[in-house]
């Protein structure tokens, strides 16, 4: 559970998702694409891809490349919810080829990206409003800006104020 969306972990617990959301979540992330480039993708596998980039996105799954022991590349999901959701020896209904996994591992990362420069950019946007706010407050006219009410504090004596006035006026 550590590093899922707040969205996605506000409404899961660790036993139902182990019983319930991960043996489905380990088909929901395996959908059927061709392994063409994808600008040749139908409009209904880029929206399978997308699907699947914000599905791994929120629950903190990704592919991670690794090199195994005769030289060969493969691609393997990290956290590695198999181990969690198959039985010893039993095997996936369907499986992702390289490529498709490689092309979800680098969509992952971009959609990470670009939701990293939103935020940055929604941080920054708020900084801009709250300092602009600061320059339209002194830009404004003064018949319309609001009145601020000044506390008087006297110096010295009070009553020797009263008695001065009173002798001037004599």
């Amino acid at each position: 559970m550590k590093g899922m969306q707040p969205s996605v972990r506000a409404f899961t617990c660790s036993s139902s998702l182990k019983q319930d959301v991960l043996p489905l979540l380990s088909q929901i992330i395996v959908p059927s694409f061709r392994p063409v480039n994808l600008h040749l993708f139908t409009e209904r596998e880029k929206e399978d891809l997308n699907r699947v980039v914000s599905i791994m996105i929120d629950y903190n799954l990704s592919y991670v490349q690794e090199r195994m022991p005769e030289g060969n590349y493969i691609y393997t999901i990290d956290p590695n919810i198999e181990e969690a959701t198959l039985f010893p020896g039993s095997k996936h209904k369907r499986i992702l080829s390289y490529f498709n996994k490689q092309l979800i591992a680098r969509e992952i990362e971009v959609e990470k990206m670009r939701r990293t420069e939103i935020h940055k950019l929604g941080e920054s946007s708020d900084k801009k409003m709250s300092t602009n706010k600061k320059d339209n407050a002194a830009n404004v006219p003064n018949h319309l800006q609001k009145l601020k009410a000044k506390t008087v504090k006297p110096k010295g004596n009070s009553v020797s104020l009263f008695i001065c006035t009173i002798f001037f006026l004599y």
